[in-house]
């Protein structure tokens, strides 16, 4: 009974994170809006939200990356892992450039466009599921 539980927590996970990629990157594009307000409880909220869905969307690309391989998954997820933070060093220095010629705004800027990759994939994943069905 309890395997029945994790199997359908699972399927439900995959169902909200890895197919609805797109809508959780989404949502945390839209969570940085609020941290241009001039409020550190709203900024703190904001960013919370920001780094609930970062994290979501950390979860739901290794889930499809395992989902998609039939084998060498250990080497293609430390692939992934290098490929994340290398990603995260690239994005932490285009938000650093941002922020030092445009403020607080320019650093919400990129990170928003950053968003757009994680949602542009959603969005292809959730097209190919339709198609197949």
């Amino acid at each position: 009974m309890f395997a029945r539980g994790i199997k359908h927590l699972r399927a439900a996970f995959f169902k909200i994170f890895v197919e609805r990629g797109a809508i959780v990157a989404a949502t945390s594009a839209i969570a940085l809006l609020p941290s241009l307000i001039q409020s550190l409880a709203v900024i703190m909220a904001s960013l919370a939200g920001v780094c609930a869905g970062f994290f979501a969307i950390h979860s739901a690309a290794v889930g499809l990356l395992n989902r998609r391989l039939t084998s060498s998954r250990g080497r293609a997820n430390s692939l992934y892992v290098l490929c994340y933070y290398a990603g995260g060093a690239a994005g932490i220095t285009a938000g650093g450039y941002a922020y030092g010629a445009y403020g607080w705004p320019g650093a919400v800027s990129v990170n928003g466009a950053i968003l757009l990759l994680p949602a542009g994939i959603g969005l292809m994943e959730i097209v190919k599921a339709r198609r197949q069905n």
